[in-house]
């Protein structure tokens, strides 16, 4: 029998019998919110309900008397959309928004952007040279180029603000989206500037030709933190420099008692009839050019060993292992010495027509090599400094495009030093310089951005000096470091402290130009003289100037419209007779980490939100 033919009360029955018996005995709780999430339809809702209900604001009215908690926010780069590093820095902050709020506090969280700098100049230049408009740069004047290149690069970091703030609001997150600073605000680029001018008065703001790091590939200086490690295929090297006087190397090993004034007066049964070498190693054959010393430890035994025939000089503790690389059949050690006998011997370089001489550094090991180390003090950071400790020149004869210049042999002028390497190698097999030579697979920094190997080159850069005492105090900016991170600042996880210890102990002057387009101007003069002017007080001046009007006017203006508040004759640091329509403007361009880290004195500070931030949240690197 069909439902239809059954009776009323039995379809009722049936349909009651169809609902769950249990319902109506349980006790669940009720709420409003769907079954379904709906995120295309609900988060636009959520968003504008959060933007009509304008929380931080309302908040800071009602906290305006409350203790304050000051937090700041290390800005993220403007390149892109948001990623997870993004979301992970902006959720665990709004945590600590939260919780100060909650706590009673007053918490003015002010976001902020990085938007000077490589990355996003690099980005530019890409999608300029896919479009075929790099072609028509290069036929505008240096000023016009530079600020070509800038419209483009605000335009890009503009965009990707906009597109991030969005973003990170979509987190629903506490922050003073309204009022949020960026580095190329004019009144933050003059609060960077500010800052400097601090550092000129303490004198730690240095000139100097020094090797850096520097990136071929987007021709320009780069900082450590720029620079990525990635395994690489070089050619290395052993290369022997025959010693200029023989006897002087006799008698340093002490085959002779002293060293004739004529060498030709050597008794050849007491030393070889042949000139000896010093046998270095090196695995940058097209840094060999710019070589001025070879260094050795003094403390080191050194021997006079025939290898094969070769007469040659290197470590005691390494001849063995050099010889099996070489593939020595015949390995005879004729004398051994201390290196300190050696300091101040001379050798010819193999294919420049100069003379070097030995010299001593403490940096030289014994655990790879031959105990003697190529020197080149415009090619390398330790290099430089036994440089300055011997009066040696950075002598770098590689231009920025990683090409040689013409005070090279003329063989490799013009030259990649990339394509050098073999040909160098090949010049000094010919020669019979070359002991022994094979590839290796090693560690090498790159350029974060175009992923190309970068170089220690000798440039006219500008340093803040973090050995040299300042003037308040006579501290260094090294010393007074390390004695904050000890007794003033606190550490989670404590091993960050250790970790920051480390890095400052260990790190280098910092170099903070650069040599492109895109970032806040170093205000620095050329005079006629060719000397360089920058005081304190012309910063400052130039300081109101770029608030005023931003950064693009150095590229737009003149040396006397930049000087507009500058009065020379209140500048104690003012050269005599200092002719302001006479200076020519310098390029060079900040470190964007040193604008990013100046954020404390352009924010902070100049907001009144606080002078000291009780927390800094952000990634360990």
């Amino acid at each position: 029998m069909s439902d239809a033919q059954q009776p009323a009360s039995q379809q009722a029955n049936s349909k009651q019998g169809d609902k769950n018996p249990y319902k109506d005995s349980l006790n669940l709780p009720k709420t409003s919110f769907a079954m379904k999430a709906n995120l295309i339809q609900a988060e636009p809702q959520s968003l504008k309900r959060w933007e009509d209900t304008r929380v931080f604001n309302r908040i800071q009215v009602v906290r305006e008397s409350a203790e304050p908690f000051v937090f700041h926010d290390g800005p993220p780069y403007a390149n892109g959309p948001i990623h997870m590093g993004h979301m992970l820095n902006k959720v665990l902050k709004d945590f600590v928004v939260r919780g100060a709020l909650m706590e009673g506090r007053r918490v003015r969280f002010v976001p902020g952007w990085d938007t000077h700098g490589l990355p996003i100049e690099h980005k530019v230049m890409t999608e300029l040279h896919e479009k075929g408009k790099t072609a028509k740069l290069e036929t505008l004047t240096p000023e016009q180029r530079h600020m070509a290149i800038r419209r483009e690069c605000a335009t890009a970091a503009t965009k990707f603000i906009g597109l991030q703030a969005e973003q990170m609001k979509r987190l629903l997150t506490l922050a003073d989206y309204a009022d949020p600073y960026y580095t190329l605000m004019p009144a933050y680029e003059g609060k960077v500037l500010e800052v400097f001018a601090d550092l000129i008065d303490q004198g730690v703001v240095v000139r100097a030709l020094k090797p850096v790091h520097w990136s071929i590939a987007n021709k320009t200086a780069l900082a450590e933190a720029e620079l990525e490690y990635e395994d690489r295929t070089d050619l290395s090297v052993y290369v022997d420099f025959e010693a200029v006087d023989r006897a002087k190397v006799a008698a340093a090993f002490g085959l002779l008692a002293e060293a004739p004034a004529d060498a030709e007066e050597i008794d050849d049964a007491r030393i070889l009839d042949v000139t000896p070498s010093f046998t270095i190693w090196t695995t940058t054959p097209w840094t060999l050019p710019a070589n001025l010393a070879i260094a050795v430890h003094e403390r080191y035994r050194y021997a006079l060993v025939e290898i094969d025939g070769n007469t040659t000089i290197m470590a005691s503790d390494l001849v063995a292992g050099v010889a099996k690389k070489a593939g020595a059949e015949n390995v005879v050690v004729r004398a051994e010495t201390e290196g300190a006998k050696r300091v101040g011997l001379e050798y010819r370089h193999p294919f420049c027509e100069r003379k070097g001489r030995v010299v001593s550094a403490d940096y030289v090991t014994l655990e790879d090599g031959t105990g003697l180390v190529h020197t080149a003090p415009g090619h390398g950071a330790e290099d430089y400094r036994t440089g300055l400790k011997e009066g040696l020149p950075a002598y770098c004869p590689v231009r920025e495009d990683g090409t040689y210049d013409d005070t090279v042999p003329e063989w490799l002028r013009g030259k990649s030093i990339w394509d050098a390497n073999k040909e160098i190698a090949e010049r000094l097999r010919a020669s019979g310089h070359l002991l022994h030579d094979h590839t290796f697979v090693h560690s090498y920094p790159h350029d974060w951005r175009s992923k190309t190997p970068v170089v220690f080159r000798a440039t006219e850069q500008w340093f803040v000096g973090v050995d040299v005492p300042m003037k308040r105090d006579g501290k260094t900016l090294r010393a007074r470091a390390l004695e904050a991170i000890a007794n003033e600042v606190g550490f989670t996880p404590e091993w960050g402290r250790t970790r920051l210890r480390g890095m400052l102990e260990s790190r280098p002057d910092r170099c903070i130009s650069r040599q492109r387009s895109w970032g806040l101007p170093i205000p620095a003069f050329k005079m006629k003289d060719g000397s360089t002017f920058l005081t304190s007080a012309s910063v400052r001046a130039i300081a109101k100037r770029f608030s005023e009007k931003g950064s693009d006017a150095w590229f737009q203006e003149s040396p006397a419209e930049l000087l507009s508040h500058y009065d020379a004759s209140k500048d104690p640091a003012a050269p005599k007779g200092l002719d302001i329509a006479s200076l020519a403007k310098l390029y060079d361009i900040f470190d964007v980490w040193f604008e990013a880290g100046r954020s404390w004195n352009a924010v902070l500070r100049a907001r009144n939100v606080g002078n000291t931030s009780e927390l800094y949240l952000e990634g360990s690197d």
